[in-house]
């Protein structure tokens, strides 16, 4: 992955696939808060894109009452102030935050997803992700994903992640394409979240 941000779409689509035609979106609007706006420098992405998902489900929660309460669970379940969350506890660290609170959502990792199994029929269905990367622009950085965009481009589809990075107010954008490692292998995996209708949100 070229390690710059992508601040505007179109600009960078211009200039890495001319003459590219869109084919379709989607996007969720989520809380746009930072994560130096809980605390600077504790390697928190993971806490803060955790609270951005539980705040996206429940708009009236205090975002600060929430991170609170999902560092102190991280803070014995993976989490180190210098490394910050090892990806393999995310999902455990969200789902004591639920059980806690009697919410029926139910977080599951994902290391081999893939973009139409995993975020567009999420995105589809109104439901964010959380991602971890492990290179690039955002090596070793959760963020939040809420949406996609994808165009053709000399007879191949292009796709685009759109994300909330927590260092910025405006979202961003990823560039499928580049997300893949050594030998093809994933450099990133997700965190999905199952919601139970039959619990009342």
């Amino acid at each position: 992955m070229k390690k710059n941000r992508i601040a505007n779409l179109n600009t960078y689509i211009e200039k890495n696939y001319p003459g590219a035609k869109f084919m379709e979106s989607s996007d969720i609007d989520l809380p746009d808060f930072l994560q130096r706006d809980f605390e600077a420098g504790l390697n928190n992405c993971t806490i803060a894109s955790l609270t951005r998902v539980i705040t996206y489900y429940f708009k009236d929660f205090d975002k600060f009452e929430v991170y609170k309460e999902v560092f102190e669970i991280a803070k014995r379940n993976g989490y180190f102030k210098k490394y910050g969350t090892l990806p393999v506890f995310i999902s455990r660290i969200a789902n004591i935050y639920f059980k806690r609170n009697n919410i029926g959502i139910r977080a599951r990792g994902v290391y081999l997803g893939n973009f139409y199994s995993h975020v567009k029929d999420e995105i589809d269905n109104f439901r964010p992700l959380l991602m971890n990367l492990a290179s690039g622009y955002y090596k070793n950085h959760s963020l939040v994903i809420s949406g996609y965009s994808v165009y053709k481009f000399r007879g191949m589809k292009v796709k685009f992640l759109h994300v909330y990075d927590g260092w910025n107010k405006e979202k961003s954008y990823i560039d499928y394409n580049d997300l893949n490692g050594f030998l093809s292998l994933p450099i990133f995996s997700y965190n999905v979240f199952d919601i139970d209708l039959d619990e009342k949100l």
